[in-house]
């Protein structure tokens, strides 16, 4: 997965990331962004194979253990990417709920310098 806006979010919040009063939340976010990362491509390689597989029900062959293989695997693959982009969904919250924290306190900061 590219996650482009999030590396560049990171790299223009790197000082303040680190910064001792958000170090141990912001190295759990970069983690966790890591992990989502892992498990995107992960699910598209199994997207891709399941695509693949597609043939079993196109071919005009009747394979009738093998068609309703592919159903179920079908219905267990939608539920889980369903579950990865609620999942993905709150880290996105969480990580920008954490930048935009520590945006307002560099503002305050600046403000009082």
């Amino acid at each position: 997965m590219n996650n482009f806006f999030f590396d560049d979010l990171i790299k223009s919040y790197t000082l303040q990331l680190i910064n001792p009063n958000y170090f141990e939340d912001s190295k759990q976010l970069v983690e966790r962004l890591n992990k989502f990362q892992e498990d995107t491509n992960q699910l598209i390689e199994v997207v891709k194979a399941h695509r693949n597989s597609l043939q079993i029900l196109i071919d005009g062959i009747n394979q009738l253990e093998e068609e309703t293989a592919y159903k179920k695997e079908h219905k267990e693959l939608a539920l889980k990417l369903s579950e990865f982009k609620q999942t993905y969904h709150t880290f996105k919250t969480s990580f920008f709920e954490h930048i935009k924290t520590i945006m307002k306190e560099e503002k305050q900061q600046r403000l009082l310098d």
